[in-house]
């Protein structure tokens, strides 16, 4: 369906850059923003390693990062993050 997409947009209008043509049809726009509708009210204000903490301390076994065969969990990750923060604050 894209392909096609793509297809009759570069055969109606040749001289656009591809990057300014529509990758996808108007429905496939409209599943995606039904899939991607994530906003939500933020009732508190919660500091980015607090967030990042919540899924380390539930579930540190977890993968966090996955990159081929290599993994890395929550629990170390989040080790890894607080020495790079010492590290920073030590350094000013």
């Amino acid at each position: 369906r894209s392909f096609a997409t793509v297809a009759r947009a570069v055969g109606n209008q040749p001289h656009t850059p591809l990057a300014q043509l529509d990758m996808i049809d108007p429905l496939a726009h409209e599943e995606l923003a039904a899939c991607n509708d994530t906003r939500h009210q933020v009732t508190e204000q919660v500091p980015f390693h607090a967030w990042f903490s919540a899924p380390a301390n539930a579930t540190p076994n977890a993968i966090a990062i996955r990159q081929g065969a290599a993994q890395i969990a929550y629990q170390q990750l989040d080790a890894l993050v607080n020495q790079w923060a010492q590290l920073l604050i030590a350094q000013g």
